[in-house]
């Protein structure tokens, strides 16, 4: 039996009138970005997690993420000063909210907000959050794992210095690399132009690889495989501080059959000056920073 006419009338204009996301409550939000943006606005209702994980290309500055409300109004702040991944839990009334990320000038960052729905008395709220400079010390690089058909390669922060361990090494055709994330936050990408660079420096017909970052807000993982059978010279970088020098060389099996491209190609000194010649890999077959 349909309801009375005027009862179908008082729903429809109670679902009208609901603050937009009410009906389906408070979603899971997630954003990632280079520089200064306002986000779009999302709703939120009770208590809730932000976290902000933040990389630097260039420089040591800071991300910052500031929750305002519907009247402009800041509800509080997060933020990160150097590297690193921090989260503070806030409590609001229903409503629409929206994030500022500011990043500081001069300064070229990856960073990422995350924004998870907490069950009521799950978490106390907190003020605003800051983290410290990111970068625990490694210690030294244990020695290149092979298992079989697998190499390892370690991607390390140790205090400002960060890099591939080891950054050249000479592999038969068919093995697996896998890159072990150490210590920060990294990634690893082939140089390819369906990367984030424009640059080809490895085998025609070979696949490229990314990563992704590791050990971010949203990729807990600390390996990532990648399997080689293309001969020839490979050349990778860590996104966030490709800079600062993070970068490798891997040989598979006849350099000569894929050359080394130009070192002049590659845009920053630091990425230059780190790489191994093709001579030296094949001279140790493992080169360590």
């Amino acid at each position: 039996m349909s309801p009375p006419r005027n009862i179908a009338l008082a729903l429809l204009t109670a679902l009208a009138l609901a603050p937009a996301g009410l009906a389906a409550g408070m979603e899971q939000q997630y954003w990632t970005g280079h520089n200064t943006t306002e986000l779009e606005p999302f709703y939120a209702e009770g208590a809730f997690k932000v976290t902000l994980g933040a990389w630097c290309f260039e420089g040591i500055g800071f991300v910052r993420a500031v929750l305002y409300d519907e009247a402009g109004t800041e509800v509080g702040r997060v933020q990160i000063i150097g590297e690193g991944v921090t989260d503070a839990v806030f409590e609001t009334p229903p409503g629409q909210y929206r994030f500022d990320v500011i990043v500081s000038h001069w300064h070229i960052y990856t960073w990422e907000v995350l924004v998870e729905p907490l069950d009521a008395g799950e978490a106390a709220p907190q003020g605003p959050a800051t983290a410290a400079p990111a970068g625990a010390a490694a210690g030294s690089a244990p020695s290149v794992g092979e298992q079989g058909d697998v190499v390892e390669i370690h991607m390390v922060s140790d205090g400002e210095d960060v890099y591939f361990d080891p950054i050249g090494v000479w592999v038969e055709p068919g093995t697996t690399i896998r890159f072990v994330l150490m210590s920060g936050v990294h990634d690893t990408q082939a140089y390819h132009p369906s990367n984030s660079t424009t640059l080809m420096r490895i085998p025609e017909g070979a696949e490229p690889w990314n990563s992704g970052i590791m050990g971010g807000i949203l990729n807990r993982e600390t390996t990532f495989e990648v399997t080689l059978t293309v001969e020839g010279v490979y050349d990778y970088f860590c996104l966030p501080h490709e800079v600062h020098g993070m970068v490798g060389r891997i040989i598979v099996g006849d350099p000569n059959a894929w050359p080394a491209r130009p070192l002049d190609e590659l845009p920053h000194p630091a990425a230059r000056e780190a790489l191994p010649s093709v001579e030296e890999i094949m001279a140790n077959r493992v080169v360590r920073r």
